[in-house]
């Protein structure tokens, strides 16, 4: 089935500059450098993932590299694409820089990660490339590609059909497709594709990107947008950048397994929220019960090094305590629920707690004649963590997202009820992922005392949870010094007392509430 041809449509590509960051900096940050170097020789690499590049023409180019001399659309790749094998959709052309920086950061050999032109997934051999124009009239299509990169904005004479075509071919082929915000944090989120529920809009980890939510005349209109960040310098290279995490995540699970909303998940709680860059564009991370992601950075910076943690953790299991690191495929009965038992052992704390639960937006086909798409209520899943004595700690329940995301810090031992609820009156299939970082319980750090006082170094603290700092001479008789909620999780407090106290003086740091 393929959609009719649209009418009036028409690209824009964002400003987008000549390089990412210097060097291979960005693959630190994302935690890959890490991970090749835990892994090795078992890293994953993309290969056999068949993938995608929807491409826009630029100065009626699209290819990654010059094909104008070749005899036939499908032809070998060359210098970073070398041992690839292209096939271009929309006919021969010569080459696009635009195109090129794109599948560098997705597909490439790695041979220019020195010059910042490197992706994940160098071992993605199987590449397909289309002009944005033609998918858009063939959307509904997923043209047997399990991974798709689109750096490209633009617009249709029926948005609205071609989102719902494009949602439908992801949830029925199992397509993980990844979508790039406009540039510059003036402008709005665009028409196509970034409003798509199932797949996975990316912007900039300095928050230069499109804001202000999915546009009004579209379904779920002020739906949050971007879903992640990536740490180059446009979208369109971020957008190559999360489509070969998506690759490299896609390869090291078995076939079966291999479902778009898991790869999501994964690289929503995987995502760090705690990046330089916010504090840079004068913002940080916020979130709430009923919205999830920060309305600028979404879940957060992709880091694949704990997205793959959390992949290598294996499934949770529902009976008994699972792993802080971990993933479910569940499917929820109507109005059914399902609970995973998480334990944060004694003496330790959850430096950080990231939960996300990812969902398809259904969407059925009518036709076979003209063919159509209609967009079903959208299911509303729950999620929310419980203490061991039925006490609330966090909720997260969106009304009008396909995701959930919750996220905590310096959660205490314990063990903790995390309940999946589906509020919706259909059976609902969602992915589940976990990532923690299991610490010691919370640093205290008496530093160099001054003149008259003594400073002390706290870490791990619980941002908005009240503390209190006590001191004691003997380790029998704690006196307060102050008790305290901190904005961030390290503060440093003064105790004023004097410089050299006669006998020495020991503290803790208690924690008052969850």
């Amino acid at each position: 089935m393929t959609l009719r041809p649209l009418f009036l449509f028409s690209l824009l590509l964002g400003t987008w500059g000549s390089g990412g960051k210097a060097g291979a900096d960005y693959l630190d940050e994302i935690g890959f450098t890490e991970l090749q170097e835990q892994l090795g020789d078992a890293l994953p690499d993309g290969s056999g993932i068949p993938v995608l590049q929807t491409e826009a023409a630029f100065s009626g180019q699209y290819l990654p590299q010059d094909a104008s001399g070749e005899s036939s659309t499908a032809f070998s790749g060359t210098g970073n694409l070398a041992d690839k094998s292209l096939l271009a959709l929309s006919g021969l052309t010569g080459k696009s820089n635009h195109s090129a920086r794109v599948a560098d950061h997705f597909y490439g050999n790695r041979t220019e990660a020195a010059l910042g032109n490197a992706g994940l997934a160098p071992g993605i051999s199987d590449i397909a490339v289309i002009l944005a124009g033609d998918f858009i009239n063939a959307a509904d299509d997923g043209l047997g590609r399990l991974v798709q990169s689109h750096a490209w904005i633009g617009s249709s004479s029926n948005d609205n059909l071609v989102l719902r075509g494009f949602d439908y071919a992801i949830a029925q082929e199992g397509i993980f497709s990844v979508i790039g915000v406009n540039n510059s944090s003036g402008s709005s989120v665009p028409q196509l594709l970034a409003p798509s529920y199932n797949s996975l809009a990316v912007g900039r980890s300095d928050g230069s990107h499109s804001r202000n939510g999915t546009p009004d005349d579209l379904d779920g209109p002020g739906r949050q947008k971007p879903e992640i960040v990536g740490p180059l310098d446009t979208t369109s290279w971020n957008t190559g950048l999360t489509a070969s995490a998506g690759a490299l995540l896609l390869s090291a699970l078995g076939e079966s397994d291999r479902d778009p909303r898991l790869i999501k998940a994964l690289l929503l709680a995987g995502a760090t929220r705690l990046e330089d860059a916010f504090w840079e564009a004068g913002e940080t991370w916020n979130q709430s019960e009923s919205a999830p992601l920060d309305p600028v950075f979404g879940a957060g910076q992709l880091n694949i090094l704990r997205a793959y943690q959390s992949l290598s953790g294996g499934p949770l299991v529902e009976s008994g305590p699972s792993n802080l690191r971990g993933w479910s495929l569940l499917s929820l009965s109507e109005s059914g629920t399902s609970t995973r038992s998480l334990e944060v052992p004694a003496g330790t704390v959850a430096g950080e707690l990231s939960i996300s639960l990812v969902w398809h937006s259904p969407v059925r086909a009518l036709g076979p004649l003209f063919p159509t798409y209609l967009r079903q209520e959208l299911p509303n899943l729950r999620l929310s963590l419980a203490a061991d004595d039925g006490s609330p700690v966090a909720t997260s329940d969106s009304a009008d997202l396909n995701l959930e995301l919750l996220w905590l810090q310096a959660l205490p031992a314990g063990t903790y009820d995390l309940e999946i609820g589906n509020q919706s009156d259909s059976t609902v299939a969602c992915a589940l992922a976990v990532w923690s970082s299991l610490r010691l319980t919370a640093q205290v750090r008496v530093l160099p005392q001054g003149e008259n006082a003594t400073q002390i170094q706290l870490t791990d603290l619980a941002p908005g949870k009240s503390h209190t700092l006590e001191r004691s001479p003997d380790l029998e008789t704690w006196t307060e010094v102050a008790t305290f909620v901190p904005s961030v999780s390290s503060q440093l407090l003064t105790d004023p007392q004097s410089t050299a106290p006669d006998p020495p003086q020991f503290y803790r740091l208690l924690r008052n509430e969850l």
